[in-house]
């Protein structure tokens, strides 16, 4: 009994599926497309070919500032050499003038005084050097990431732009 359902089941889905296939048996080209439906087509063919052009323009447009982002990172990058060279060229003249201003003291306790006063004045000249680079580096950063946001913003909303108008086509 369950078998003979079972295959009567099977034979009623596999005549209907036949039939279904059947309908796409005929010759090619016989079926022409409703002009709206051509239409239809072309219009979406358009809108998503407009999108497209708005997207490589504004991927186009986002390349040129992080190739100038790019630019003006190895310039800072250049002056932040500049910037630990003379650094160390300050460091060298303030050692050799210690060393004289230490050697010319009167006494031991004044070369002491002199070598403190040294101390301090390569601690600070060195702590001030730091911090600005800190700062240039905090500056590239910061202003990296907020062009980075900006491009990425604009992306997206020409992006979105781009699917509504092929999804309105």
């Amino acid at each position: 009994m369950f078998d003979q359902t079972f295959k009567t089941a099977a034979d009623t889905a596999l005549n209907q599926m036949k039939q279904a296939f059947a309908a796409f048996g005929g010759t090619p080209g016989a079926m022409t497309p409703p002009p709206a439906l051509k239409d239809f087509a072309v219009r979406a063919a358009d809108a998503a070919k407009a999108g497209l052009a708005e997207a490589e323009t504004a991927s186009l447009a986002a390349a040129a500032k992080a190739e100038k982002a790019a630019v003006a990172a190895a310039g800072t990058g250049a002056a932040l050499m500049r910037d630990a060279f003379a650094g160390a060229v300050a460091n060298a003249n303030l050692v050799i003038d210690a060393t004289r201003d230490v050697l010319a003291a009167p006494s031991l306790q004044a070369a002491l005084e002199r070598q403190v006063a040294f101390a301090k004045a390569f601690a600070d000249d060195n702590r001030a050097r730091a911090e600005a680079g800190f700062a240039t580096l905090r500056g590239l950063a910061t202003e990296g990431a907020e062009t980075l946001r900006t491009e990425a913003e604009a992306i997206v909303t020409k992006a979105t732009k781009a699917t509504k108008a092929a999804k309105a086509a």
